[in-house]
């Protein structure tokens, strides 16, 4: 997929607009990246840089991840 933004934040509204309620899954109410969600500037987690902050060059690759969690433990049988 493909959004425009000078920083993350631009890009998330960016998506957001295209993909309603984009936004609300990757932040908090309080605008700051929800806890399990990671989001990459090529090899550097963007929490190391300037979080949203954090300016983007044109035709950059963002990844986002979502940590996984939880669960029960598997039986064999």
């Amino acid at each position: 997929m493909h959004a425009d933004g000078a920083t993350v934040r631009a890009i998330i509204h960016d998506l957001d607009r295209q993909y309603p309620g984009m936004r609300a899954a990757l932040c908090e109410e309080t605008g700051n990246i929800r806890p399990f969600v990671n989001i990459f500037l090529g090899n550097d987690n963007i929490r190391d840089l300037h979080g949203l902050e954090t300016p983007v060059p044109r035709d950059a690759a963002i990844h986002v991840l979502l940590s996984v969690a939880g669960g029960d433990e598997i039986q064999g049988g």
